[in-house]
């Protein structure tokens, strides 16, 4: 912590000085300017809103605000002016008297208040002009109000939607969601979201993560006036078609509703509230298909249903409170809870596999924003959650994996309950200097979490095939011992080798599941966006990293961009915008590894395979392990572990197409150093590979999550945005992905052997997409 508030420090010292040498350095000219930013209750920008600044004689000029809420008007001549801004949805704002001076730019920082849209309110359309803003990528993507129509009420495909529309992201952990500035917390409902910007301002050194499926959502603040709406939606298993594999008689019925509702309004006059209540039951079926023994040890094809209810409540108040002219006040809570009854159960997976799943969170957000001067406003927000998972298997018993055909018995994944406390805390501040924005923050997040898993304690037989499982049972029921069972063997498989009884492979785990781990991770950053020229723009910044729990736990992750518009249209903006950026973007060492390790170490928990076990189908005593001469397979975490982090790149080509149209073609490259993976480092030893012959000794295998592996990406991807009037709108994308790596990540770490091999192999990234929306409800 010393280290950071030590970085804390030299970052101000240094931003202090960055804004001495702008003062100092600001152009002298016989003209003035007006420069500034239109922000919301929340503090978050408004894009689109219109400025306009009326002169005492003369015509007025008028401009609008880019996706960074940031506008500029000039030149201006000498003398007081009085400045409006209107927003759609929110109330007009006005001051009088600006006065602007010869050579002096004039900053202000214009903070709306919610309104019910009236007939005075200037309502400014979205439009496809480009614009040299390192928030004003064109491949970025803005939805409210009307466009928000468009997307699924249901949640789940909510969020399918919305990852589909912010496209493929750039590397090999996939984009992030923010929900009112955190990254924590569960999506919340449609009808509480007032906006959601996609893939804006990739190379921000504001974000851990490139942009590239960024989504960030912005929920809404009450308004003046009292309204609310209600909605039911429904869907019965009456009107659809019955499943094929499952007779009439016994498939059950199935159904889902969905119960929507919110209402906000006024508290009084400085304070605003906004409710919203959701709750979805689904009654679905689990189908499995599968073949079985029946009561007489013969093979039959076995088809049947299973109710797999679902339900899930998300319950949101929000209260926004003005202190003063200056400052606001926000409060936000959240409550989700869901069900599921029978999950895992289905396909080849019996009833008995299944297990029951409880999720509960409760998410507290506050945020503060206050307008410092006329150039710089200053956020601090505060978040925290508490979540409680559970999972609850149907069936103790050993779990039976016949290979081919079932698995059955108990589930191996075994019972589970976490809990996790996390604390978030932000403080960001903006500075409009001249033809500086400049931004730095610091972000701080700690979660405390605890872990009560009983995963493989139930144990599990695995069968080659149906054949020698039928075998097995057969001979059990006519009273074999082991060895008669495992000599009893039949006509041979296709592949000519002899059909035995007796399972294959016997695993199971011991000892104590229960561990408790503190995270923390720090992030500062500073970054300013410089509009060099009209048409040229140049933003440059730095974070730092930090975590605990590993050595190598922190590193500087320098940020770069700039945006040369070429041409110019009627309306004053490019004809097209090239791009280009840079950045390094770290990964962390999830907990959930960190856990495994501990638990996995040889003495917390021991994890057991026997090979052609003869105790089926009972458990094994200690004494019967230790006569299988089997060792504990065992986790660890290289002590030399590098933070992980990704080197990435990227050039962009925006063309105007028309009035209502852009298209824009980017190229990024990815590279990812100190890419994570697990291997076996007491594998056997070439060139015979004899177990026997191991480099740590003994028998069993180690696992050690290192990070030695390598990642390439290259990615080419297309976007279209047409805009048809105020009503129709229509966007696109296509992706051409090409990635190669050495290491498919710790999720492999079964596969995984000790020596890494020279060369790459194709990753797992997707190497196509394509994918066409079309939005028309504004009609």
């Amino acid at each position: 912590m010393n280290l950071a508030f030590s970085l804390t420090s030299k970052l101000v010292v240094s931003l202090l000085a960055w804004l001495t040498i702008f003062l100092a350095d600001a152009s002298q000219v016989p003209t003035g300017s007006l420069r500034g930013q239109v922000t919301d209750p929340s503090g978050a920008a408004v894009p689109g809103a219109t400025v306009a600044v009326l002169p005492a004689e003369g015509p007025s000029s008028t401009t609008t605000t880019n996706r960074d809420g940031v506008f500029e008007l000039k030149p201006l001549a000498p003398g007081k002016y009085i400045v409006q801004v209107f927003a759609r949805g929110f109330a007009q704002f006005e001051v009088k008297d600006v006065a602007v001076t010869a050579g002096s730019p004039i900053v202000i920082a214009v903070h709306l208040s919610i309104e019910e849209q009236k007939e005075k309110v200037v309502v400014s359309d979205s439009t496809t002009q480009l614009d040299t803003s390192s928030g004003s990528n064109a491949n970025s993507l803005t939805l409210k109000g009307k466009d928000l129509e468009a997307l699924s009420d249901d949640p789940d495909e909510l969020q399918e939607e919305l990852t589909a529309l912010a496209g493929p992201s750039a590397g090999p952990n996939g984009g992030q969601i923010y929900i009112d500035g955190f990254t924590a917390g569960q999506l919340p409902p449609k009808s509480s979201i007032r906006e959601i910007r996609l893939n804006q301002n990739p190379f921000s050194a504001e974000y851990d993560k490139l942009g590239y499926g960024r989504i960030v959502i912005f929920t809404k603040p009450g308004t003046d006036k009292l309204h609310g709406q209600f909605m039911i939606n429904g869907n019965a298993s009456t009107f659809n078609a019955r499943n094929p594999f499952v007779g009439e008689a016994t498939q059950p019925a199935y159904h889902s509703v969905l119960y929507s509702g919110n209402i906000g309004g006024p508290i009084n006059k400085k304070a605003s509230f906004f409710f919203n209540l959701d709750r979805r039951n689904i009654d679905e079926i689990s189908v499995i298909n599968t073949p079985i023994l029946d009561a007489n040890f013969d093979p039959i094809q076995f088809t049947g249903a299973v109710p797999n209810p679902r339900t899930r409540t998300n319950l949101t108040p929000r209260i926004d409170y003005q202190l003063s002219s200056t400052n606001t006040l926000t409060a936000r809570y959240q409550y989700f809870r869901e069900n599921e009854v029978n999950n895992g159960v289905g396909q080849f997976n019996l009833a008995t596999h299944g297990f029951n799943e409880l999720n509960a969170e409760h998410t507290l957000q506050i945020s503060d924003t206050q307008t410092l001067t006329e150039r710089t406003i200053n956020e601090t927000r505060f978040q925290y959650v508490r979540s409680a998972s559970t999972e609850t298997v149907l069936d103790t018993t050993p779990a039976i994996v016949v290979q081919g055909a079932f698995t059955g018995g108990g589930n191996y994944q075994g019972n589970l309950l976490q809990r996790t406390d996390g604390y978030e805390i932000q403080n960001y501040t903006s500075i409009a200097s001249g033809k500086h924005f400049i931004r730095f923050g610091v972000r701080a997040r700690i979660d405390d979490d605890s872990v009560n898993k009983t995963q493989g304690f139930n144990g599990s037989f695995t069968f080659d095939s149906l054949a020698s499982y039928q075998i097995t049972e057969q001979d059990l029921r006519s009273g074999f011992s082991a060895d008669q069972i495992r000599a009893d063997c039949r006509a041979a498989s296709s592949s000519g080798t002899p059909i035995c009884g007796g399972a294959s492979l016997f695993a199971i785990t011991t000892g104590n599941s229960l561990v408790a781990n503190t995270y923390f991770d720090l992030g500062i950053f500073a970054q300013d966006e410089w509009r060099i020229r009209p048409n040229i723009t140049f933003s440059y910044g730095l974070r730092y990293e930090r975590q605990n729990q590993i050595d190598d736990n922190g590193g500087f992750a320098p940020r770069l961009g700039a945006a040369w518009g070429i041409g110019k249209t009627k309306q004053g903006a490019p004809k097209a915008v090239l791009r280009v950026g840079f950045g390094i973007f770290y990964d962390r060492f999830k907990q959930q590894y960190l856990e495994q390790a501990q638990l996995l170490n040889g003495i917390t928990q021991q994890s057991f395979v026997v090979t052609n076990p003869d105790f089926f189908p009972n458990l094994p005593t200690s004494a019967e392990l230790a006569a299988a001469q089997t060792s504990p397979t065992i986790y660890q975490v290289d002590s030399h572990l590098k933070n992980p982090y990704t080197m990435q790149s990227g050039v962009t080509l925006e063309k105007q197409v028309g009035k209502s149209a852009n298209v824009a073609f980017t190229y990024l490259y990815s590279r990812g150093v100190h890419a994570l993976l697990a291997r076996n480092i007491n594998a056997p030893l070439p060139p015979d590979f004899n177990p026997a012959n191991r480099p740590l000794g003994g028998d069993n295998n180690v696992y050690q999550y290192d990070s030695a592996g390598d990642f390439k990406q290259n990615q080419l991807i297309i976007n279209g945005n047409v805009r048809v009037g105020p009503r129709v709108s229509l966007f696109s994308y296509y992706t051409l992905n090409y990635a190669n790596s050495d290491t498919t990540g710790v999720s492999q770490s079964i596969t995984a052997v000790r020596f890494l091999i020279s060369g790459t192999g194709c990753s797992s990234a997707a190497p196509l997409a394509f994918l066409i929306c079309f939005d028309s409800a504004r009609f």
